[in-house]
């Protein structure tokens, strides 16, 4: 956001981009608490998941995709933990089959969505 408004030079730099990790949106896992609270039965334990990991890269694409400002990246070794695990994600099964949930809000709305909140933030000044 601070890029596209000119507020920060156009280059990121970047830690491991092979790594995996799921992502929910917000709306999405209140949905979830919710829905598990009007549970008539709902198991001890659960995992708010949606099964499905996205790598940093695909995430970093998207990103840029919806910035329209030609941005470098540039991988900074310092910047990825030695402890990173490849890969994390959740098994969603006992949640949909205790309530039926399903993840409904797009990633691509998810970063769109965060986007244009950080934007907002830069706009207004509350962001140095």
């Amino acid at each position: 956001a601070k890029i596209q408004a000119g507020k920060q030079f156009p280059m990121l730099s970047v830690g491991n981009l092979e790594a995996s990790r799921e992502m929910l949106d917000v709306r999405d896992v209140a949905r979830a608490y919710a829905d598990l609270l009007a549970c008539v039965k709902p198991p001890r334990v659960v995992n708010i998941a949606c099964g499905k990991p996205h790598t940093m890269q695909e995430l970093l694409k998207n990103l840029l995709a919806t910035v329209h400002v030609p941005i470098s990246v540039t991988r900074d070794p310092a910047r990825s933990a030695p402890s990173d695990l490849p890969c994390s994600t959740g098994d969603p099964s006992l949640l949909r089959q205790a309530t039926g949930w399903t993840p409904e809000v797009p990633l691509e709305t998810t970063l769109r969505d965060t986007l244009n909140w950080w934007k907002e933030r830069v706009r207004a000044g509350s962001v140095r």
